[in-house]
This record gives structure tokens, sequence and C-alpha cells, in this order.
């Protein structure tokens, strides 16, 4: 039997490389397999059944949380870091979906921004270092931009965690506005909010009513607009570049 698994090695070491080469591709179905995934777990599993929407929702976020962990080199202080951030965030998802602390949930997001951080700073570093535009680069640059709305969806909960009142949505007032924690059955509603701030759509359904909340809102939008215009501004140079060396 034990001669059996060397057998899985070369198996095991090409799925690897295939997924550090396309890492970025991998990071980007993640992200999209969560923003997905969330609408249809709160139908099927909210409710009274709380509890395994939590925990399936932290298993959509544990697939980007894998991706994201081979963004960096493997065995790298980065990569290190980064997988530290992750597995709290699991831990601590996990731990709240059981016990409803709060200070666990506070936990929680805390780790899953220090990951967010980290992958976005990374991600920015490959797209404006980049010779030219590839595949990788295009997804890279698209998992920064899912990132950021993620990101802001955690600042969003965060702020919604500790501060009563901080968010109004439609329907339910400022009571509701517990209904926006990422990492439980309702983070469909803090990404939803999230990536309505970031493309500037605001629908009016869910505002912010304080002034931490305004402020983050405003810069969610700003940022969103600013990234679009610089990204392409930058892909579009390299795009020249690489034409000019080749005629």
């Amino acid at each position: 039997m034990q001669d059996l698994f060397p057998l899985f090695l070369p198996q095991r070491d090409y799925a690897l490389s295939v997924l550090v080469r396309h890492r970025y591709l991998a990071l980007l179905i993640a992200l999209i397999i969560l923003l997905i995934s969330g609408p249809f777990i709160h139908m099927l599993w909210g409710g009274e059944r709380s509890r395994t929407a939590s925990l399936l929702n932290t298993l959509a976020f544990s697939l980007t949380l894998l991706a994201g962990v081979f963004v960096d080199e493997v065995k790298k202080k980065g990569w290190y870091v980064a997988l530290l951030f992750a597995m709290g965030t699991v831990i601590f998802q996990i731990a709240h979906s059981i016990s409803d602390l709060r200070v666990v949930n506070l936990a929680a997001l805390f780790c899953a921004a220090g990951f967010v951080a980290l992958t976005v700073i990374r991600a920015l570093r490959d797209v404006f270092q980049a010779k030219r535009v590839s595949t990788e680069t295009i997804a890279a640059a698209l998992c920064v931009y899912l990132l950021l709305g993620v990101g802001w969806s955690i600042a969003y909960s965060f702020v919604g965690s500790t501060i009563p009142g901080a968010f109004s949505i439609s329907g339910l007032g400022t009571d509701g506005a517990n209904q926006m924690e990422f990492g439980t059955e309702n983070a469909s509603l803090s990404l939803y909010y999230s990536f309505v701030t970031l493309t500037t759509l605001g629908y009016g359904d869910v505002s912010p009513a304080a002034p931490l909340s305004r402020m983050l809102a405003a810069l969610e939008a700003l940022t969103g607009q600013l990234y679009i215009a610089v990204l392409v501004a930058r892909l579009v140079a390299l795009q020249i570049l690489h034409s000019e060396k080749h005629e």
C-alpha cells in the first residue's frame, strides 16, 4: 500500500503547479462562486436553519481563501501570513455560527479583512508590474475589483456590528443593520450593498445612516471609479507598448 503513494505525487505536483500558474483565474472563479452562491444559500437554508446557511457561506468563502493563499509565492513570508489569516477566518466563522458570540464574529471579520488586504496588495503589484497583457493579468485586475467589493462588505459588517443604527434597510429601518453581517446567512446583503456602492448604482434600499458608514460608502464609490480609470489606462498602455515592440 505504501508503494502506491509515490504514484500520486506527480499528479499532485502537476495540479499544484497548474493552480500556481493560473492562480488569479482560480481566485476569480472562487470569487464568482462566492457572489452567486450567497442568495441561494439564504433562500434554501436561511431562517430557522441559519447555522447551516452560515456554515455553507463559510465553505463558499473558504474556496476564495484557498485560492487566494496561492496568490503569494508558496512558503514565502507573505504566504505564511495569508495562510494564518485564512485559517483564522475559517475557524472564527465556524465558531461564530455555533456560538453567536459577537467578539468571535469581530475576530473573523478582522482576519478576513487582513487576508483581503494582503491579496489585493499582491494582485495590484502583479498588475502594475506586468510587462504585457495576458489572461492572468486581466484575471488579476478583475480579482482586485471583486476583492474591493468583498473588503468593503467586511468593513460594513464590522461597522454594523459595532455601531447601532449604522445602516438603514428598506422596510426594517436601522433595526435591520444586523442583517448585513458578512459570514452569516445574511452575507449576500452586505455583498449586495457593497457592490451596488462600488459601481455607484445606489438603489437606495440600503443606505448608510451613521457618519462612519457614510464615509465608507463615499470612499468605496470613489475607489471604484478611480480603479476603473487607472486600470483601463494601464492595460491600454501595456497593450500599445507590447504592439510597438513587435512591429
